[in-house]
């Protein structure tokens, strides 16, 4: 009897992981685009300059759309991307300005206590899962690695992100139908 309960148990597990790697595979018809990270940040202590850059660092997509990125810059740290369709909390932002990032701080405290129940997480989602459509969704981009996020958000909509771990590296995504 327990034998038949493991192998119902892991029967699920199997099910859930195929659905679940089904929904983040591209839909026919349906576009993903990958924004890829590049530079570095130099300088002494007080006085950096930074090359990060993202290409492309605006992109239009559909809902349902896939939108991804690849960490291939030199910088040896992750990138937390950090959304909200308020630019004001985003733009404007440079690598000294000081300013505080309540959203930065918010999406790196979530991010630190996902990741301390499971290490392998790379989301922390407000509205909808499985997607982008909230005022706070992040997503852990590694080192070395890529994540990808199907877009839930309305058409019509623009949202703006940032690096919460290097918030003067920005980009906007515009929603369409």
């Amino acid at each position: 009897m327990r034998r038949i309960a493991i192998g119902v148990a892991l029967a699920a597990l199997t099910i859930a992981g195929l659905a679940q790697s089904a929904a983040a595979r591209p839909i026919p018809g349906q576009a993903s685009i990958l924004v890829r990270t590049s530079g570095t940040i130099t300088g002494p202590t007080g006085s950096r300059t930074s090359t990060l850059a993202l290409t492309p660092a605006t992109v239009s997509l559909k809902t349902l759309d896939r939108l991804g990125w690849k960490d291939r810059d030199a910088l040896q740290e992750p990138h937390l991307w950090v959304f909200t369709m308020d630019s004001t909390k985003v733009l404007g932002r440079t690598i000294d300005d000081g300013k505080p990032c309540p959203l930065c701080d918010t999406a790196a405290q979530e991010m630190a206590a996902a990741l301390a129940v499971d290490p392998q997480v790379t989301r922390v989602e407000h509205g909808d899962t499985g997607g982008l459509d909230a005022e706070g969704d992040a997503y852990l981009d590694r080192l070395n690695d890529d994540v990808w996020v199907r877009v839930h958000a309305l058409p019509g909509s623009t949202w703006f992100y940032m690096d919460a771990y290097h918030p003067w590296l920005h980009g906007e995504v515009d929603v369409h139908a």
